[in-house]
Order: C-alpha cells, then structure tokens, then sequence
C-alpha cells in the first residue's frame, strides 16, 4: 500500500462516491466499513488486499469475513440466533440487531418458499397437464 495518508485519502474517495449517490455531503473522514456487510476498518491493516484492491465491489468477497466471524460466533454459542446476537457485540442493542435479523429473515423465508418455481417444477407440471 502507499502511505497511510493516501490510502485514508483514496478510502475517503471511495465512500464519498456512494454519500453522493444518497444526495449526502462529503465527508473528511470514514468511520464505517465496506462493502454490503460493512467489514470494518480495523481491518485494513490485517487484509490489505480488501480495502487496496477495492474487493468490497465483490459480493463474494465481502461474504466471506462475514461468514468467517458468524462461524466463529456459531462455535461458540450452538445456536444461530445467539450466534447472531454474538456477531453484533452484547446487550440490548445486540439483542434488537438479532430480533431485526429474525424478522427479516422471516421475509425472506416466506419469498423463497413462495418464489416462481424452478425449471423442473416447471417441467413437472406441465408433464401433468
């Protein structure tokens, strides 16, 4: 990486491209993470290649760090819901961030259960017609 001064510059860059996609100001600083799971920048140091090469472009990429710390939650807990409740720290804000997981996590079960069907249901059904 370049200087800890240009690397802040270009990451501020970065993130002041999408506040001008949401109709915000600029901003001097970034006090948040990258990509869709927001992978934080206390990272920067220990995955370079993350925030050096842009991969928070890459869904799979910001996939990963995530699943890696859930995993690691999972472990630790046996359960899903603590370990997502772990994911996001401890106490009351933890506990809410887990039930907004649940509850859309119930959205998303109820469309992928009623989704369109799939080509061999397709076929299925139209075998029977």
């Amino acid at each position: 990486m370049g200087s800890h001064r240009d690397e802040c510059a270009r990451l501020v860059h970065h993130r002041n491209k999408t506040r001008r996609m949401r109709g915000m100001d600029p901003a001097q600083m970034v006090y948040l993470g990258y990509g869709i799971f927001q992978y934080d920048l206390q990272y920067v140091i220990l995955d370079e290649a993350f925030f050096r090469d842009k991969q928070w472009y890459d869904f799979d990429q910001c996939l990963a760090p995530g699943m890696k710390e859930l995993k690691s939650k999972f472990a630790s807990t046996h359960d899903l819901w603590d370990a997502v409740r772990a994911y996001n720290g401890s106490g009351s804000d933890a506990e809410q961030y887990k039930q907004n997981v649940k509850y859309y996590y119930a959205i998303c079960e109820r469309t992928w259960n009623t989704g369109p069907p799939t080509p061999r249901e397709r076929n299925t059904q139209s075998s029977q017609s």
